[in-house]
């Protein structure tokens, strides 16, 4: 009975095949062109990732605000930790204040004094 050789791929060629598929996948996710960007909002980069960090730290206040009242042996432990976040995030918000009331888009369509600009 003469040998031969079965026709599967190594193991090797199939990781490379699927690290190129992801990366393609990768790189077409990437490139449709329909992310937003600061004049499709409105509103700078900096300003959006500020008020991200500032929900964040809000929700890390708030769950260190559970854990210290879930295990109250950790309080004591965790209140440096947690005036460290509460800093930062005043720190941030005083820096960025965020609007409350009417929307961004409605204060840039109506001027100061009053007329639509639209």
């Amino acid at each position: 009975m003469p040998w031969t050789q079965t026709l599967r791929p190594s193991r090797r060629s199939l990781l490379t095949g699927a690290a190129g598929v992801a990366g393609g996948a990768l790189l077409a996710g990437c490139s449709d062109g329909s992310g937003s960007s600061d004049a499709d909002t409105g509103v700078p980069l900096e300003r959006r990732m500020r008020e991200a960090a500032v929900r964040d730290s809000e929700r890390l206040l708030e769950r260190y605000d559970a854990t210290a009242a879930a295990h109250p042996d950790l309080a004591a432990r965790l209140a440096p930790l947690r005036g460290a976040v509460a800093e930062h995030t005043g720190a941030l918000a005083v820096a960025n204040p965020v609007i409350t009331g009417p929307s961004v888009s409605f204060l840039r369509s109506v001027g100061s004094d009053g007329r639509n600009r639209r």
